[in-house]
């Protein structure tokens, strides 16, 4: 009767996985950018915020202003934002996302009561779709005539 060894890995195998691990994760890291994630982040936090104007300008049967000002996405009750929209968790913060790079607005423009986005020049509702740009990996939102659609 023969007494088997128990089998297992060596030092020098366990020491060559480790090695290659660590290879393989340092060249993934490099290769994950992080700026798009943020910018994208950025960009649907604006999104749901120009939603959320649209739905509160019909409820609430008011105007209400999408205004960009430095990193931020604001909702105001008048164009020169000085009544803001309220966060609705609280009865104290106004109603303020802010992107990762400075979002621009193709034009000034807000929702009317019937959810229509209306440019604030003239007071016409919008014949062509609005965008809202957030630079840096460049994301935009499109905002459609009549509807107010956002995507």
């Amino acid at each position: 009767m023969t007494i088997s060894k128990p089998g297992g890995f060596t030092l020098v195998e366990l020491v060559t996985v480790i090695v290659i691990a660590g290879i393989l994760s340092a060249i993934v890291y490099n290769r994950i950018n992080v700026s798009d994630f943020t910018t994208e982040g950025s960009t649907d936090e604006a999104k749901s915020a120009v939603r959320y104007a649209q739905k509160l300008a019909v409820a609430q049967r008011r105007n209400v202003y999408v205004d960009t000002s430095g990193n931020d996405v604001r909702l105001c009750y008048d164009s020169a934002c000085t009544s803001h929209v309220i966060k609705p968790p609280t009865a104290a913060d106004w109603f303020k996302v802010t992107a990762a790079a400075a979002p621009t607005l193709s034009s000034a423009f807000y929702f009317d009561t019937l959810g229509r986005p209306t440019l604030t020049a003239g007071s016409t509702v919008a014949t062509s779709a609005i965008t809202l740009s957030v630079s840096g990996a460049t994301r935009s939102i499109a905002i459609e005539p009549q509807t107010g659609f956002v995507h």
